[in-house]
């Protein structure tokens, strides 16, 4: 098993903290008021997800909807994520569910 690597995660962050990666859907709005293409106010917690997935934190796909954190297709067009991965409250929860598991 694969263990979670801080320095990938961090080395991902100062790459794409001033700009959106295009092998992920964003779901912001510049700082000129645009849109992304498919409406959003934040990417937030878009980002913080592609920081934990470049660190190495795996997807996990079962439970409730706040215990789920995947995204799918990374590499290219937006195919599904789970509510976790770009919803600030949803990916809280699961960061606080995952810290609290034995």
């Amino acid at each position: 098993m694969a263990t979670y690597q801080r320095s990938n995660a961090v080395a991902y962050a100062e790459q794409w903290y001033d700009g959106n990666n295009p092998n992920y859907t964003w779901f912001g709005k510049s700082a000129t008021g645009v849109n992304s293409p498919i409406g959003g106010n934040g990417d937030c917690a878009n980002f913080v997800s592609q920081c934990l997935y470049a660190g190495g934190l795996r997807f996990k796909e079962t439970g409730s909807a706040y215990r789920q954190w995947y995204y799918y297709h990374i590499g290219g067009s937006y195919s599904r994520k789970s509510s976790s991965w770009s919803g600030a409250n949803d990916l809280r929860m699961f960061v606080r569910d995952t810290q609290d598991a034995p």
